[in-house]
């Protein structure tokens, strides 16, 4: 599975965005089901406000199945409180370190 962040999903969703077209081509070209998790999604779709077309788009991905929603539970904050807390001078966000959580997982 290959994770992803807000930046790409926003990029594909939004034909606007500067890196849409190199993330389509890419994304046309993974065999690997793509994975994300809330607090990403939530990031994606505040980035998409002003485009409800993009956000509509990334809705279908994810009731698609193009993008699958990983779980996250109570067991997972202490680490990515501590991953935040940790990297809070790279500017990591919640869901920088929830995606990094379901990638240590």
């Amino acid at each position: 599975m290959i994770l992803v962040d807000g930046g790409p999903l926003v990029a594909i969703a939004d034909a606007d965005d500067q890196h849409h077209s190199s993330c389509k081509t890419a994304l046309a070209s993974l065999r690997e089901p793509l994975g994300t998790v809330w607090p990403v999604l939530a990031e994606a779709m505040y980035l998409l406000t002003d485009l409800p077309d993009g956000q509509n788009a990334l809705w279908e991905m994810i009731a698609r199945g193009a993008v699958a929603l990983l779980p996250l539970d109570f067991v997972d904050v202490p680490r990515i409180r501590e991953l935040m807390g940790k990297y809070s001078d790279r500017g990591m966000d919640l869901a920088d370190a929830a995606l990094i959580r379901v990638a240590e997982r």
